[in-house]
């Protein structure tokens, strides 16, 4: 992975660091100008299950491609030599530059822009949002606001949208309180539980779910990330958990239409 860091580039096994923050940190590659400035053996990760999930949600429906540049050799167990490890970063950026002007030529090309990253007025300009956009928001109420609603801040972790057997949910997809949500390793299925106690009956709850999980993203920052449209399955669920499976990844917004809401108290209704 690779971030911009005060005109540093920093690679590190799959991490990301600031140079200027983590001076110390062992198994970093420091590239300035194209050049391996810094080089040191690398230190796996005490939490690896967590840069997986951060990788996979980098990697998730983006399109993204994963490059690794190795700076260490298992077989000699030693640091790999600058001059290789510099060959292989100058190929990774031709790398970059082939895959801009691809996307170039494809008039596909968007160039970043943190503030309009998170706008819910560019995914209501489009008319849909997709899975493979990484679509997230900073709000509640930013993601709301691509189903019709209006007001101000919204807290709560349901909103039905009125005259559809439809509702946006914000669940928190770990051990939260009386909850412990899980998201399946493919991202297609929610398993929704309550610590010690149970859930309620699944026949009552036949609402569609359209999902915006509560979510860290690769930066740091949190976010309510897109996920899919969640169906209950009635046969996978009972009163010790509820099940759900995604069946959309795109939706299309009606543009012309207003949605009234209304809230619901606790996980999900």
């Amino acid at each position: 992975m690779i971030t911009q860091s005060k005109h540093a580039i920093l690679l590190e096994g799959g991490a990301i660091y600031d140079p200027y923050k983590n001076k110390k940190i062992r198994g970093s590659i420091l590239i300035q100008n194209g050049l391996v400035k810094k080089m040191g053996k690398i230190t796996p990760s005490k939490n690896v299950k967590k840069d997986q999930d951060r990788n996979r949600e980098i990697i998730d429906a983006t399109g993204f491609h994963e490059k690794r540049i190795r700076v260490y050799d298992k077989k000699s167990k030693t640091d790999r030599d600058l001059k290789k490890v510099t060959k292989d970063t100058d190929k990774f950026i031709k790398f970059i530059k082939q895959r801009k002007k691809k996307f170039l030529s494809r008039k596909k090309f968007v160039k970043w822009n943190y503030e309009k990253k998170f706008n819910p007025e560019i995914s209501i300009k489009r008319g849909y949002i997709d899975v493979k956009d990484n679509i997230a928001f900073l709000k509640h109420c930013d993601a709301l606001r691509c189903f019709g609603y209006k007001k101000g801040n919204y807290q709560r972790a349901v909103w039905r949208i009125k005259g559809t057997d439809k509702q946006v949910w914000f669940p928190k997809l770990y051990e939260n309180g009386d909850w412990n949500n899980s998201l399946s390793d493919d991202l297609k299925k929610i398993t929704m539980k309550r610590i010690g106690g149970r859930v309620s009956d699944p026949k009552k709850r036949k609402r569609i779910n359209i999902v915006f999980a509560h979510n860290k993203d690769h930066l740091g920052q949190i976010v309510y990330k897109f996920l899919g449209e969640f169906h209950l399955s009635l046969e996978e669920s009972s009163t010790h958990q509820h099940v759900l499976f995604r069946k959309k990844t795109k939706i299309d917004l009606d543009g012309k239409k207003t949605f009234q809401g209304n809230f619901v108290d606790g996980n999900e209704e």
